[in-house]
């Protein structure tokens, strides 16, 4: 499921992410600089989610935490991908 994900996402972008290596994987400079984007963007999408919770009287998901909350849709399969790298 993940290298067909990465697999996708690299030819969408028009180059690979990873390169295999004897050791594993290894990220191209493509997959390091959608690293560093996805994890800031993740960085900024916490900060909202506890800005909004601040606001909104409802539980919010934090994707730090191990369960419980209200998981926007999509935003957790996403941040679960992105966190393995």
């Amino acid at each position: 499921m993940a290298s067909r994900l990465l697999g996708d996402l690299g030819r969408a972008l028009g180059g690979r992410l990873f390169e295999r290596t004897a050791r594993g994987l290894a990220p191209t400079g493509t997959g390091e600089v959608l690293i560093r984007r996805a994890g800031a963007a993740l960085a900024q999408m916490d900060g909202a989610l506890r800005e909004i919770s601040v606001v909104s009287p409802g539980p919010v998901w934090d994707s730090h935490a191990q369960g419980g909350g209200v998981r926007p849709p999509g935003v957790e399969s996403t941040a679960a991908r992105w966190r393995h790298y």
